[in-house]
């Protein structure tokens, strides 16, 4: 086989996968636009309830606040050690860790 016939196919392969990249990068374009509001809307939420997060730290009180779901994890379980905390915060990022290492791929 001269190399040629392997440019040849090479090229047709390409070709054959240029739709279905530039589908999935379109997806995953709009997600990240779609993961950007939530950013967003959650940073709001969370501006609106510093205050009171703030204030049930000092007083060492728990109850569930809007914008701080490692927090509500916490007030749900308040046995969880640091590494179920960490664990829980890891998996709510991993469908954006997943993203952010694939699209650079395509």
């Amino acid at each position: 086989m001269s190399i040629q016939a392997i440019e040849s196919v090479m090229s047709r392969v390409s070709d054959l996968l240029l739709a279905p990249v530039l589908l999935v990068i379109l997806v995953l374009f709009i997600f990240s636009i779609f993961a950007l509001g939530r950013f967003l809307s959650l940073y709001f939420v969370r501006k609106r309830n510093a205050f009171a997060y703030f204030k049930q730290v000092e007083k060492q009180s728990a109850e569930c606040l809007l914008g701080y779901p490692v927090h509500n994890y916490f007030v749900k379980n308040p046995n969880a050690s640091e590494d179920e905390l960490e664990v829980f915060a890891l998996k709510k990022l991993e469908g954006l860790r997943i993203i952010t290492r694939v699209a650079p791929m395509l």
